[in-house]
């Protein structure tokens, strides 16, 4: 089995764009100068950021087309300890 690959990448990055987000969390207080933490947030983009376009071809066969693009979202999980001064 062999597997080409051609890649070409449009990046058309821009200066600001639109990112909304929501998020969850939860602290525990441990008496007045310790802290357990953990968050969870996800922020999404609305505008697109990039476009990667993919041409592949399998064992000789028929070429393959596919986009990939990306609008700037993520996930973002934390957790910690805070000490209080």
């Amino acid at each position: 089995m062999t597997y080409d690959e051609e890649t070409k990448s449009n990046y058309g990055f821009r200066r600001t764009f639109n990112l909304f987000e929501l998020g969850l969390g939860l602290e525990l207080f441990f008496g007045d100068k310790v802290s357990l933490f953990g968050h969870y947030n996800y922020l999404f983009g609305t505008d697109q950021l990039f476009e990667i376009d993919i041409a592949y071809q399998i064992n000789g066969g028929d070429i393959k087309r596919e986009q990939i693009s990306s609008n700037g979202s993520y996930r973002l999980l934390k957790f910690g300890v805070k000490y209080h001064l």
